[in-house]
């Protein structure tokens, strides 16, 4: 058996104490069952090599990613005469794709959390809705309460008027905008919103007019110019006796799922970077 200086590198152990060693002394564990299952093909004829991915225990203890290649090589008479294997340090790749996958995971998670918090919050207004348009009575008593919920809620709550100006915001509306209240009543929406998702914008608050509730996500613009990326949850308001007469938008900041989608954007790039430039050393 040979090995070359590049193993030794990849385990850490000299030449000496590989070829003193089997392999399996050095493979992980959970590993070997695959290695012998390959090699017993191999040796069953029907292909001359194979690749798959495996995992060293380096001499310092930690684990260490390869790709391993393995082919059989044969004697005149057809025999097998020896192996030649072939091994590539994928270990960064393997680290980069399992922080993909946490990153992923989490996100998944948060976006899972943020959308049930809205459909809940939904669900409080539009009970609060149908509350108000029973009895005049009723009425009073729920646009209080509508007041008090929105007022506290972790969601920004907007209300338009018919002609889309700013009817009313709740402090965390605001907030979200780096406005007061009073900044913002009178304003429509759009006027909040990056001058390239206006006419998106418009297009959008056109359809709640014909009777459609829709979630979208939008770019705003923070008074002090910062992005504000929000999903918004819009359901057309109607009079008693069925005219249009707003808007309800509840907006969830989602400025920083936005930003873990582009790290994770990044994360994918450098991985297919590295890639195509291990598939090029190894070409």
């Amino acid at each position: 058996m040979q090995v070359n200086e590049a193993l030794t590198r990849i385990t850490g152990y000299s030449e000496q104490e590989l070829l003193g060693s089997s392999f399996d002394n050095i493979t992980h564990p959970d590993d070997r069952a695959t290695d012998h299952r390959n090699i017993e093909i191999l040796l069953g004829g029907g292909v001359t090599h194979l690749q798959w991915e495996k995992r060293y225990i380096h001499k310092q203890g930690h684990t260490v990613w390869i790709q391993l290649t393995v082919t059989l090589v044969r004697d005149s008479q057809g025999n097998p005469a020896h192996f030649i294997g072939q091994q590539q340090d994928i270990t960064r790749r393997k680290q980069s794709e399992e922080e993909i996958k946490r990153l992923n995971e989490k996100l998944e998670q948060r976006v899972a959390e943020r959308t049930a918090q809205l459909e809940a919050a939904n669900r409080v207004l539009e009970n609060e809705i149908a509350e108000r348009a029973r009895t005049e009575g009723a009425l009073r008593a729920s646009e209080e309460r509508f007041r008090t919920i929105v007022s506290t809620a972790q969601e920004g709550v907007w209300v338009l008027d018919a002609d889309g100006n700013t009817e009313y915001a709740n402090q965390r509306m605001a907030d979200l905008l780096g406005y007061t209240i009073e900044e913002m009543q009178g304003r429509t929406l759009p006027n909040f919103l990056d001058k390239s998702t206006q006419p998106d914008a418009a297009l959008e608050f056109d359809r709640r007019r014909e009777g459609m509730a829709a979630q979208t996500d939008f770019r705003f613009l923070r008074k002090d110019g910062t992005e504000l990326w929000a999903i918004i949850s819009t359901n057309p308001l109607y009079g008693a006796t069925g005219e249009y007469t707003g808007l309800l938008v509840m907006v969830a900041d989602i400025t920083e799922r936005k930003y873990s989608e582009e790290e994770k954007a990044r994360l994918l790039s450098t991985l297919s970077t590295e890639r195509l430039r291990l598939d090029t050393l190894w070409a």
